[in-house]
């Protein structure tokens, strides 16, 4: 076996024959880097150059089924849930949306209505308990509160 330090910054691969690398790099593109660097008992880099060597890069795009779905999954949940449901970035997502055309975002968890509901309520029970109720936190409830007018104190007189 060779030393832990060269496994580790991947001069292995020149002590490998070419078929043999060319072979761990064709593997490679079935389990991934990190199984096949593993069972070569070289480093991920190595397995990298390898397939550089080879020309056996994949294509980094993903599935456009796949990219249908999550941008179809964002319409419903937000693009930030879908994102990390699909194991993309918030930006690669946002850019996917915008190559479909898809502008809308999900709808509101809370309609006008509700919103004006829990500010009143928080005069009755407090702000705490009231965005404990709606599920939000307190700054939020106080954000409607003064989007709706809704105020702790009498107005001051002259």
């Amino acid at each position: 076996m060779l030393s832990g330090w060269r496994t580790q910054f991947g001069f292995a691969n020149r002590l490998l024959p070419e078929e043999e690398r060319e072979k761990i790099a064709l593997l490679s593109l079935e389990i991934g880097v990190p199984a096949a660097a593993e069972h070569a008992r070289v480093c991920e880099a190595s397995v990298v150059s390898w397939r550089k060597e080879f020309k056996l890069s994949q294509p980094r795009e993903k599935p456009a089924k796949m990219r249908r779905a999550a941008v179809k999954r964002s319409v419903k949940v937000g693009p930030a849930a879908a994102a990390r449901e699909y194991g993309v970035s918030l930006m690669t997502l946002c850019r996917w949306r915008e190559m479909e055309g898809v502008t809308e975002l999900p709808p509101p968890k809370f309609t006008e209505t509700e919103k004006k509901k829990y500010a009143e309520m928080s005069l009755e029970v407090g702000v705490k308990e009231a965005a404990l109720r709606a599920g939000v936190d307190r700054s939020t409830l106080s954000k409607w509160r003064k989007e709706f007018g809704v105020r702790s104190r009498a107005p001051l007189i002259s």
